[in-house]
């Protein structure tokens, strides 16, 4: 296999080349529907008219370019102007993504097709660095390998960040999306390099929330907001049907919900700096989990002074809080679906009863402000 060549090419060209959202091109639907296809095309070789396809292809494991097995790709010899032949590569099945990576999906078939192919790459990205670990028994080389790859990975995760930022100048709401998607999986491709090779590297490894965190830097919120409503006034007839056939549409409600959560973790974060090095672990609950969210539900919804509630912050915010901050019997983090559940208004089948000995009401406690 050729090692001179970098396993991220993909997410490179989308940053830097050929793949770059904003190209006309990408406009076309049927370019879009053959994009994996296109970009995991791959020339393994150039040889000679007097050379034979078939020996070199026999002497070579094409699953160290990216597949699970044999069936997965087709090669194909074609010959080149100067009578040279190049020996190409291509998939016949898109890998999909195996991670459970939580990302806001977007009601659009750019962006589709975009995730598409960013999925399929990382899962390819893990099948090389895989093929590499297993098959090659020079330390050396493994060791070279993961530096290069990790320091190329870093590098493409700084220029995906500015591009990110400047694209946001266009706004449109869909090449935006694709920026975003792309930096988590340069940061999700940087973690599972720096996990796989650690017995073969010696440098301090990039932490997963300052990452996320940088991404969220170059996020203008406001003009995210704004493309929202945009997106909302251009598709009005198909959301208004969306709700009438009682099915949201995704490109508002997941988008919302990452912006949401970005702002949340972004706010966090400015805390924890605050604090400076004040450590501090979670707190263990020994009770019921509805018992615990009840007791801030009370304190925003039902208690409250002059100025407002008890407690002001919005129902996303509270979730990250409890998931953050606190633990169950066992010691394990506390579901965030769990408590988006029981952070619903509606969902009182979840909730504990009023009547329940168990439920610490908390209205006795506080005096009724004239």
């Amino acid at each position: 296999m050729c090692f001179d060549k970098i396993h991220i090419g993909v997410y490179c060209e989308i940053v830097q080349g050929k793949y770059f959202p904003e190209i006309p091109r990408f406009s076309n639907r049927l370019v879009l529907e053959n994009l994996v296809l296109e970009a995991q095309t791959t020339t393994v070789a150039v040889i000679s008219a007097g050379d034979n396809p078939n020996a070199y292809l026999g002497s070579i494991d094409l699953l160290a370019f990216g597949y699970k097995n044999k069936d997965d790709y087709l090669t194909e010899v074609v010959k080149r102007p100067d009578g040279k032949f190049e020996i190409q590569i291509r998939p016949v099945k898109i890998y999909e993504l195996h991670e459970r990576i939580k990302i806001p999906l977007f009601g659009s078939i750019k962006s589709k097709y975009y995730c598409e192919l960013i999925c399929d790459e990382f899962e390819r990205i893990k099948i090389r660095a895989g093929w590499m670990l297993e098959f090659c028994n020079d330390r050396d080389l493994v060791c070279a390998y993961a530096l290069k790859h990790i320091q190329k990975a870093k590098q493409l995760f700084a220029e995906s960040k500015r591009a990110l930022n400047e694209i946001q100048e266009t706004m449109v709401a869909e090449n935006i999306y694709i920026l975003i998607i792309l930096n988590i999986f340069i940061v999700r491709t940087i973690l599972f390099y720096q996990h796989l090779f650690r017995p073969y590297i010696n440098a301090p490894e990039e932490k997963k929330e300052i990452m996320f965190f940088e991404i969220l830097e170059e996020i203008s919120f406001s003009k995210i907001d704004k493309i929202l409503k945009d997106y909302l006034m251009q598709n009005l007839e198909s959301l208004q049907k969306s709700f009438l056939g009682n099915t949201a549409d995704p490109g508002i409600s997941m988008l919302r919900s990452f912006i949401n959560c970005g702002k949340t973790f972004s706010n966090n974060m400015k805390t924890n700096e605050n604090i400076g090095n004040v450590k501090y672990q979670p707190i263990k609950i020994n009770g019921q989990i509805n018992v615990l969210v009840d007791i801030f539900t009370q304190l925003i919804d039902q208690q409250r002074t002059p100025d407002g509630p008890f407690l002001e912050t919005s129902r996303e915010n509270l979730e990250a809080f409890l998931v953050a901050n606190f633990v169950d019997r066992n010691n394990k983090p506390l579901s965030s679906p769990t408590i988006n559940t029981l952070l619903k208004p509606y969902r009182v089948d979840k909730h504990i009863k009023q009547d329940n000995p168990k439920r610490i009401d908390l209205s006795g406690l506080f005096e009724t402000e004239e």
